[in-house]
């Protein structure tokens, strides 16, 4: 088991460790905790230096598990894009207010893993009403680094301890399934502990060129759904995603349905504008900014083909040109 920089821990700092790497303080725990010796390895997961490098790479190798408790979207596509490791993936982070703790646990045999679990997180995201204003604050955050989750918060050490302990017995629990999982624990102002719990949708890719698209079923299942209320008529709308441009990686999380003033015939579809500008920004805000236009999307009648029509195919060669 490795745990890179971890932001949640399952026991408190003392104050001799305040300012000290935090994967150092969590190695003394631990071996005081087993009565045994652990070593950490202080580096740069993305980057280590000379010392470091072969250490680390034997480390991933022989990892049968890898817990991903940085808080760093960098961190988690990396260790989910490594390919000379087995290891199955897990990924926790409080969100910036600290008041829920989020777990994605990749499949044991690693079809999805945890950048489909990421994209799949923020669809919830921009879908749950319960987690409108999750990735909110109600005061201006810290922002303790670059990285596009480094927003934090001051919290009570009591509601760190539980989020934790509630993290940690949920990764327990995941590892004795195979299954992919998107785990959300919130607590109230009471004290009272909220599950939001959703199975990973199996992923399809596509290789375009250099580029690698992916969507998941739940994407499928959200079209098929959009296609059906407007039948017989076609239907259409806008894509939200993840786009990567280091990695050539597009991840579809989202369909918007058609705005109000679309329409939509047996024969073809014009996507409208109402309103529409207001619902992606709000979806992007709503993401923390994770989430992007990707595309567009529209249906075609029953008994017709899936493939483009002449006059698709048109106009995509206009936008792309």
């Amino acid at each position: 088991m490795i745990i890179w920089c971890p932001t949640i821990s399952p026991v408190m700092l003392f104050s001799n460790e305040v300012g000290a790497p935090k994967a150092l303080a969590l190695a003394r725990q631990i071996a005081g905790l087993l009565h045994e010796p652990f070593v950490p390895l202080l580096c740069d997961v993305t980057n280590p230096d000379e010392g470091s490098r072969e250490v680390l790479a034997t480390r991933l190798t022989e990892a049968e598990i890898i817990i991903d408790a940085s808080a760093s979207v960098a961190v988690s596509r990396y260790l989910a894009d490594m390919p000379d490791s087995g290891a199955r993936r897990l990924c926790t982070f409080f969100n910036p207010a600290g008041t829920s703790v989020v777990l994605l646990v990749e499949s044991a045999d690693r079809s999805i893993t945890l950048r489909d679990l990421e994209a799949q997180y923020h669809h919830l995201l921009v879908t749950e009403s319960l987690l409108a204003t999750h990735l909110q604050t109600e005061h201006e955050g810290v922002r303790y680094s670059g990285s596009c989750r480094a927003l934090t918060n001051r919290i009570p050490a009591t509601r760190a301890a539980l989020l934790s302990a509630v993290a940690a017995r949920g990764i327990n629990d995941c590892l004795k399934s195979e299954d992919a999982l998107v785990l959300i624990w919130s607590v109230s102002e009471d004290g009272e502990v909220r599950l939001i719990k959703r199975a990973g949708a199996a992923v399809h890719r596509i290789t375009c060129d250099l580029w690698c698209i992916t969507y998941d079923d739940g994407l499928l299942n959200n079209l098929a759904t959009l296609r059906q209320g407007r039948l017989p008529n076609e239907t259409g709308g806008v894509l939200l995603g993840i786009a990567d441009m280091s990695r050539k990686s597009i991840h579809i999380a989202h369909a918007m349905p058609e705005p109000e003033d679309s329409h939509g015939t047996r024969v073809g579809f014009e996507r409208g504008i109402i309103g529409l500008l207001d619902q992606v920004n709000h979806a992007v805000e709503r993401s923390m900014y994770q989430l992007r236009y990707v595309g567009e999307w529209h249906s075609h009648p029953n008994f017709s083909s899936a493939m483009p029509s002449t006059i698709d195919i048109a106009q995509l060669a206009w936008l792309g040109g």
